[in-house]
């Protein structure tokens, strides 16, 4: 019994949004660009057949058929580059975030099944990747938007190798930490 408050995490993160150039030496361009860049990626992948096993069969994976379901971002389907570059600042005047280069509403969908290299042999299972390194990083919660600039230099420490030597793709959309 007793009221309750439903917090809408949605506004929380608008307000947030703020620190991306906070402090920062990102340049309004460079949002933008990135932006475009994160967009150009999503519209030439946001329809990728994902083979996934229909689990209301019972049995085991490899007795299921693999039924292939469409997976489709929301967003924007077509980008007008010279509209997103004409965009007001959201939260304040001569403000680098806009509702252009921010991530929409339906960022952050992902799964991700990790398993050993011995259960993997074991099963016949093909392996496709090697998780060779990994890291966290905090700061206060107003700078949330800038660790993985922290937490990157870990995991390449970490994994053994020098950053120089091997390609690396991060997949968020719109970071702001990437020019920090």
């Amino acid at each position: 019994m007793g009221h309750r408050e439903v917090v809408d995490g949605m506004i929380k993160d608008g307000v947030s949004d703020v620190y991306s150039d906070k402090g920062s030496s990102i340049s309004r361009e460079q949002q933008d660009d990135n932006s475009i860049q994160s967009y150009e990626s999503h519209c030439g992948n946001q329809c990728q057949r994902l083979p996934v096993g229909d689990g209301s069969r019972g049995g085991s994976w490899r007795q299921r058929k693999a039924n292939c379901y469409r997976a489709k971002a929301d967003g924007v389907d077509i980008l007008d580059a010279a509209k997103l570059r004409k965009l007001r600042p959201a939260f304040k005047e001569g403000g680098t975030v806009t509702a252009g280069n921010a991530s929409s509403n339906s960022d952050g969908a992902a799964a991700l099944v990790l398993v050993s290299g011995k259960y993997a042999l074991e099963k016949g299972l093909t392996v496709i990747a090697k998780v060779r390194g990994y890291a966290d990083a905090e700061q206060a919660p107003e700078l949330f938007t800038t660790s993985p600039a922290l937490a990157i230099p870990k995991a390449v420490k970490r994994a053994g190798i020098d950053a120089s030597q091997e390609y690396a793709m991060v997949e968020e959309a719109h970071p702001p930490w990437l020019w920090t």
